[in-house]
């Protein structure tokens, strides 16, 4: 089975349209997925060195360096989704001491 489908279209205006489609049907924002989307897009002709990638995190700039892609990434958004660090406290998370038992020899 796939790990998802990325589909890749010039969206005009130099401009690039990135999706990301899970095995299960949805969709979402694929990191690794985008930079390649860029390179592509770039080898491609539809964009240049500096490219504006339409995600669905949002518009992403890129720039298409010799051996490397590097995305600006938009601020992460709260959608109203629950959190999986709700149910922690602060309290819980803070680090503690171990304490190691010492050695006693007496030699």
């Amino acid at each position: 089975m796939a790990d998802g489908v990325l589909v890749v279209s010039p969206a005009g205006n130099r401009r690039v349209e990135v999706r990301f489609h899970n095995p299960d049907g949805g969709e979402a924002f694929c990191g690794n997925g985008t930079r390649c989307a860029a390179r592509f897009a770039w080898m491609r002709d539809w964009c240049g060195v500096e490219a504006k990638l339409l995600t669905l995190a949002g518009v992403v700039d890129a720039e298409i360096l010799a051996d490397r892609v590097r995305l600006h990434l938009p601020p992460p958004a709260d959608h109203g989704l629950p959190s999986p660090w709700a149910s922690f406290s602060r309290a819980s998370l803070r680090s503690r001491s171990i304490r190691s038992p010492r050695s006693t020899d007496s030699s």
